[in-house]
């Protein structure tokens, strides 16, 4: 039979473990250090993250700054507010004072990029209501231009609206950092400069390895599969979203309340961020592309994230990178007197999974460089044709010539197909809605056609969506 004695001493043991957690929360309760903030009226920001849950926010002042229960502030005036967040057990976590200052001068600014050779460019900007008169001014290397242009009142009366166009200017990078005048002085901020590049469009429209631009067609379907919604809501995955699909992370300051017009200009300048890294794929691996397999790789990639374009488990990235010349491999020979060590991971102080003697011959597996110095290798054994797979420091590999006739022309289409339809999962369960929009970009890639509904008996369906 257990004593009473036992119970005794178990019970005093459980008092103790539960006032020492007492203790300690009380000390993290009491030491909450307030984070002071700085936010531009009319801008919101995402306070709250996914590594919190079950918070209650409030606002001590409710006419300088609001706060909902997804942890989004929306500031209403200048002057100062604390935001206090609790969990379920009425705990303070942490604290948010903000000082809500004055307007930002401009809210907007956007390039229309020429659609020929001969076409002018236009500029267009969001700025303070207070603003009389606008500089654009646009930089590069060879020219600089300034023009000034006076501003249109939109309904609101807080934000005015003013365009300019400008002859042609000729393929190169700029920079175009745009200006307003409020009592008598010139102010900018982070939201009114942006960096564009002009090219030559008629070569760039062609099957080529030139960086293109998203196309009108394909702002526009993205707009169209994403949908418009004005102010925050949560998505399929439950994330953050406003205006056209576009994610929300905390805090970072963004605007709130949307017009359509603004939600497109948005749009376009997050579109930017994809345009670059999925140029820098097919360009750095020279794959010759057209605009619109162009735009259906952007749009999926608006969707999906940039991560696929890097990871080398990903099947849709080795497909691309397969198609052309199944002939015209690339190859390095070892050109160090002493050797070179075939490693485990792309890291000097990696495992050595074999020494390869002086101009012994590896397939590069992957043209792009790996850390910037390493190539992603196969060695094939002489003697008894062993392959062995690893990473060789590219300083001591001598490349022979590599792919000249890559292209995504040259795709496999049953294999990519079957692999681009098989992206339609959202937290592990079928999206009849994202499967619709990859058979949409699936039409776009092949046949340059910018459906506004899927063909269901174009192609196959995943066996995941016939169970």
């Amino acid at each position: 039979m257990i004593s009473r004695c036992f119970f005794g001493k178990f019970k005093q043991k459980i008092i103790n473990i539960l006032s020492v957690l007492v203790f300690f929360t009380n000390i993290i309760n009491t030491n909450i250090k307030a984070v002071t903030r700085v936010l531009p009226l009319g801008k919101s920001v995402l306070i709250s993250s996914k590594n919190y849950y079950d918070i209650s926010w409030s606002s001590d002042n409710p006419d300088v700054a609001v706060i909902d229960n997804n942890g989004i502030l929306s500031s209403c005036s200048v002057g100062k507010a604390c935001i206090t967040g609790t969990d379920i057990d009425n705990n303070k976590i942490f604290e948010h004072n903000f000082e809500i200052t004055e307007q930002e001068p401009i809210k907007f600014v956007h390039v229309d990029l020429p659609k020929d050779n001969h076409d002018s460019i236009n500029f267009s900007a969001i700025v303070n209501s207070k603003s009389d008169i606008v500089k654009f001014e646009i930089n590069s290397q060879d020219c600089k231009h300034k023009i000034y242009v006076n501003t249109k009142k939109s309904s609101n009366n807080i934000w005015a609206v003013c365009t300019k166009k400008l002859g042609n200017i000729g393929p190169g990078e700029y920079t175009l950092t745009v200006y307003c005048k409020i009592n008598n002085k010139w102010l900018t901020c982070k939201d009114a400069s942006l960096k564009f590049k002009i090219q030559d469009i008629e070569s760039s429209l062609k099957l080529s390895c030139q960086e293109k631009q998203l196309s009108d067609a394909g702002v526009n379907f993205i707009s169209r599969v994403e949908g418009f919604r004005s102010s925050t809501y949560k998505d399929i995955s439950r994330k953050i979203t406003i205006g056209f699909g576009e994610m929300i992370f905390p805090e970072r300051a963004f605007y709130n309340n949307l017009t359509r017009e603004e939600a497109l200009v948005s749009l376009k300048k997050k579109c930017a961020d994809y345009v670059k890294a999925v140029n820098n794929f097919l360009t750095k691996n020279k794959i010759k592309f057209n605009q619109n397999q162009f735009d259906a790789l952007v749009s999926y990639t608006y969707n999906n994230g940039t991560a696929w374009l890097r990871s080398s488990s990903s099947y849709l990235r080795e497909l691309i990178l397969q198609a052309g010349d199944k002939n015209n491999k690339i190859y390095g020979h070892v050109n160090s007197d002493s050797g070179l060590n075939l490693r485990k991971s792309p890291d000097v102080n990696s495992q050595s999974l074999k020494i390869l003697d002086y101009n012994s011959k590896v397939k590069i597996l992957d043209s792009q460089k790996i850390n910037q110095n390493w190539y992603h290798v196969e060695f094939k054994d002489p003697k008894n044709h062993k392959k062995t797979s690893g990473y060789c420091h590219g300083k001591y590999l001598n490349l022979n010539e590599e792919f000249k006739n890559r292209s995504l022309n040259l795709i496999d289409k049953e294999e990519f197909t079957k692999e681009f339809l098989s992206r339609h999962h959202v937290d592990g369960k079928c999206s009849v809605g994202i499967l619709n929009r990859r058979m949409m970009e699936l039409d776009i890639f092949f046949d340059n056609l910018y459906s506004i509904r899927p063909n269901y008996s174009k192609y196959p369906m995943p066996e995941c969506i016939k169970n």
